[in-house]
């Protein structure tokens, strides 16, 4: 059974409406959303560029943090400092930001797998937690993460990716510019792992002989 959370995700994944259409091409389309009471947008991305291969494998490789920084350009470190049940864990992701000071972000990332309908739906969390519980690392500035994620699943017989992007780096940093970034760091991000996913078992395999 799926938790209230994860219901509400997949919810927000899969229906479009109070979502714009931004942005489509042969590969993925894009929709635009406000969010409650914040100026900065959500921002999702249904993405069939992952057709060929199995839903399993994209969300191994998404939810594995040390090739995370192979296909993430953006990313720092990704580090579990606490654990809420079986399903959730609390992650501190470090994070580049071009020309401003680099960012921090304390969030839960929840992660399940759920059969629908014959189909297996593999979802990856994210919302930020209670921060004051986790001090500032320093010589970063503390951001937010609104409802995100990932939904990877089957339809008619093809891998679909969802991602959702909702974050607000904070600082002083006008939410123009930070929407502006939002439209273009998720969809590099899916390139990235696009480009890497087909030497993620290679890649493991390799660091598996290190160990």
């Amino acid at each position: 059974m799926l938790s209230s959370t994860i219901t509400e995700f997949r919810e927000y994944c899969l229906n479009n409406d109070e979502w714009q259409e931004c942005l489509k091409d042969e590969t993925q389309t894009e929709y635009m959303r406000a969010t409650k009471n914040n100026s900065v947008v959500s921002l999702k991305v249904i993405s069939n560029d992952f057709k060929t291969f199995e839903p399993k494998e994209v969300y191994e490789s998404i939810c594995d943090p040390e090739f995370h920084k192979e296909w993430d350009p953006y990313l720092i470190s990704w580090t579990v400092i606490d654990t809420k049940n079986e399903q959730t864990n609390v992650i501190r992701m470090l994070f580049k930001v071009p020309v401003i000071t680099n960012r921090e972000f304390v969030f839960d990332c929840e992660t399940c797998c759920n059969e629908k309908d014959g189909c297996e739906e593999y979802f990856i969390r994210f919302e930020s937690t209670d921060s004051d519980k986790y001090l500032v690392s320093e010589g970063y500035v503390r951001g937010s993460i609104g409802l995100s994620g990932y939904l990877i699943r089957k339809e008619n017989n093809q891998t679909v990716l969802y991602c959702i992007g909702n974050s607000d780096i904070g600082g002083v940093v006008p939410k123009w510019i930070v929407n502006s970034m939002a439209k273009s760091t998720v969809p590099t991000m899916l390139k990235g792992l696009r480009e890497k996913l087909a030497k993620y078992r290679e890649w493991k395999n390799k660091q598996n002989e290190k160990k």
